[in-house]
């Protein structure tokens, strides 16, 4: 133990038995501070007084190593994660298992792989590619696991609880309702493993931490009810379809669009809704990224392009589907990364350098980037 200020230990104390590496060791202040949870290669865990050191309580024992906890909001509740791959919630005072073990199909992870839900009825945990809810009453899973194509890493709840966010190794983040199991945005994909993710504190913002050396920060999409009476209508207008009174499907004409535009472009409201119409109906050409971002859209692709990597360039291509640069430097990085190349990977740089051309074809960088592809795809027929 520390003090912040002046950097000098104020309180040292030994778990029992040995320490195989540090990442099976979890400590953990209870929210009023006056308690330490430790946890150790035993299996076991144990509380301190953070004022003397001294231990509190009987220790918690797992049947294998205790890799993660953490406290609930009131301090009276401990979750603890293990690599006999069941999550526990405990009596604080009584060090008593408070529901029947959480079981899962693989071994919780090192850190983040539980979390309280900030009422603490649910807890969240991340096991192997998935990560599950559980209702902290009575043990019960309240979803399905919510899986990923890739080891989950963190998970954790909105400030407001009504959200849960994993990260994986699948090179993704996503939101989740952590009472239905349901995604509740599209996947917030990275071009390599997403490391950690937490939300900010107003729930408005996700901050993502990737491999590839990336820190990304994402809006959050919010949903206050009621909706507005327009909304309906424009999800039918953008469909073009429309069910009637009688339950029969009726083509809308793109008439019913364009007037719904001209009606919400004009809304100068400032709630969430008005702001999302706004940005929905923006031109192109300067719409922003998001509807609270200050950077456009092609602000965004020049950003990307310049970074000129694969996943860069690739997520400049789908948002700029005539940006000729962006294509040609993509196809220039398939030929760089992929020296034994497979006739998929080859074809594909030579179809993008081609496109790129009839974009650009006067544009001296585009032109030697197609020469070169080009000659790389002859040189098996030599």
């Amino acid at each position: 133990m520390w003090d912040i200020e002046s950097g000098e230990q104020q309180l040292e104390w030994q778990n029992a038995g040995k320490v195989v590496g540090v990442t099976q060791v979890a400590v953990e202040f209870s929210p009023n501070g006056k308690m330490v949870a430790t946890s150790s290669p035993g299996a076991t865990v144990h509380f301190w007084d953070a004022a003397t050191g001294r231990p509190l309580g009987k220790p918690l024992q797992h049947p294998d190593d205790v890799f993660w906890l953490v406290f609930d909001r009131a301090g009276q509740r401990l979750a603890t994660a293990s690599k006999d791959k069941t999550a526990r919630i405990w009596s604080v005072q009584t060090g008593q298992m408070l529901t029947p073990p959480l079981v899962h199909a693989d071994p919780l992870h090192y850190r983040d792989s539980i979390t309280f839900s900030p009422d603490g009825s649910r807890l969240a945990t991340a096991a192997g590619s998935s990560a599950q809810v559980w209702d902290t009453a009575s043990g019960r899973a309240v979803t399905t696991p919510l899986r990923h194509g890739g080891l989950v890493r963190a998970v954790q709840f909105s400030p407001d609880g009504r959200k849960l966010l994993s990260a994986s190794d699948d090179g993704t983040a996503r939101l989740w309702d952590p009472e239905t199991g349901h995604p509740v945005s599209e996947p917030m994909r990275h071009g390599a493993r997403v490391t950690n993710a937490e939300f900010s504190p107003d729930g408005s913002r996700v901050v993502t931490f990737s491999s590839d050396k990336a820190v990304r920060i994402w809006e959050v999409t919010q949903a206050p009810l009621p909706v507005p009476d327009w909304l309906p209508a424009l999800a039918e207008a953008v469909a073009g379809q429309h069910i009637n009174d009688q339950e029969v499907s009726e083509v809308l004409p793109v008439e019913v669009l364009y007037r719904l535009r001209q009606t919400l472009s004009a809304n100068t409201t400032s709630d969430s809704y008005g702001r999302w119409a706004r940005w929905f109906f923006a031109d192109s050409a300067t719409r922003t990224i998001s509807p609270s971002s200050n950077v456009t859209v092609p602000e965004y692709v020049n950003r990307r392009i310049e970074e000129n990597t694969r996943e860069s360039l690739q997520e400049a291509t789908l948002l700029s589907s005539t940006n000729a640069l962006a294509f040609a430097r993509l196809a220039q990085q398939l030929v760089a990364t992929n020296q034994a190349m497979g006739a998929e990977a080859l074809k594909d740089a030579e179809w993008f350098s081609r496109y790129a051309t009839n974009l650009a074809p006067t544009d001296p960088e585009i032109r030697l980037i197609r020469e070169s592809i080009a000659q790389r795809v002859a040189e098996p027929a030599k």
